[in-house]
């Protein structure tokens, strides 16, 4: 594609919006929260692993605008590879995850985080006593995610048995 045909493109997909030093984009309905400056190749990261997740598991996208309405933000803060802020009703993708890839563990970063939104909507807080146990739900839960991905052939088996390994740790 030309330059051009691409911002068309770009324009179709997304819509921006400023706000106090972030810059929004609408990507599939779901809002991606970005510093200025941030480098545009972390951008089209993350915007890749949002549309493999629309690619393999449509139902996750649903899920993500249900209970993401803070949206996927790209952090600064590398405070983890990615986190679900309760708080900002957001999940959060450290910039150095996002540069570093690949796609589909930015995509499962994002599954994983998306189903602590889900337990937090529930009411189920991540305390002490329910963090363990969270933290198996999600890791299953990604587990079931590179299952489908290895299935279309977008994974080796070793990320189904990595995503096993940390579910037992």
């Amino acid at each position: 594609q030309s330059e051009g045909a691409w911002l068309d493109t770009w324009k179709f997909r997304e819509r921006a919006i400023w706000d106090g030093g972030y810059e929004r984009h609408s990507l599939l309905c779901i809002q991606l929260r970005v510093h200025f400056d941030l480098d545009p190749a972390l951008l089209n990261n993350v915007r890749q692993a949002i549309d493999l997740l629309q690619n393999v598991d449509p139902n996750r996208i649903a899920l993500i605008q249900r209970y993401l309405q803070g949206g996927v933000a790209i952090s600064m803060t590398d405070y983890a590879l990615a986190w679900f802020s309760a708080e900002n009703d957001a999940c959060f993708v450290g910039a150095k995850h996002a540069a570093a890839g690949p796609t589909r563990d930015i995509a499962l970063s994002i599954f994983h985080e998306t189903t602590h939104a889900r337990i937090n909507a529930f009411g189920i807080k991540y305390d002490e006593p329910h963090r363990v146990r969270i933290e198996q739900i999600c890791i299953g839960r990604e587990v079931e995610f590179a299952k489908r991905l290895y299935a279309k052939g977008l994974c080796d088996k070793t990320v189904v048995q990595d995503a096993k390994a940390r579910r037992t740790h």
